[in-house]
């Protein structure tokens, strides 16, 4: 399951990219849809029993949610700023959320296969 939760991660975030590439428009419709599919998959992670107890994917998985945070205020500070950088702040910020979530679903993969393979 830890194989499948990264890959599919991985497919959706080159596909936000390929998206960005053909149109901004549907680059930024999908980053939105991808988004919340992180935000789901990270509370599901919080949960998930093996997890819970590495310390390292928890702190990763903690600073995750500060930046989460800290967008959340960038992007209602942007909504009533008509500056074009803060525009395209609020569309790159979260594309380094994704690879950093990305990054996280690795770590867990990685602890996920060396448990099974101690646990057949």
């Amino acid at each position: 399951m830890g194989k499948l939760f990264f890959y599919t991660n991985v497919l959706l975030l080159l596909a936000v990219m390929v998206c960005y590439v053909v149109n901004d428009v549907n680059g930024q419709v999908a980053e939105v849809y991808f988004g919340l599919f992180q935000l789901i998959a990270a509370v599901f992670l919080k949960s998930y029993t093996l997890f819970y107890n590495e310390k390292t994917i928890k702190k990763h998985l903690s600073v995750y949610w500060l930046l989460v945070v800290i967008f959340i205020i960038i992007f209602k500070t942007a909504i009533s700023s008509s500056h074009n950088t803060t525009i395209v702040f609020i569309f790159i910020y979260p594309m380094f959320i994704a690879i950093y979530f990305t990054y996280i679903t690795y770590l867990f993969t990685k602890k996920h296969t060396h448990h099974e393979l101690q646990h057949p």
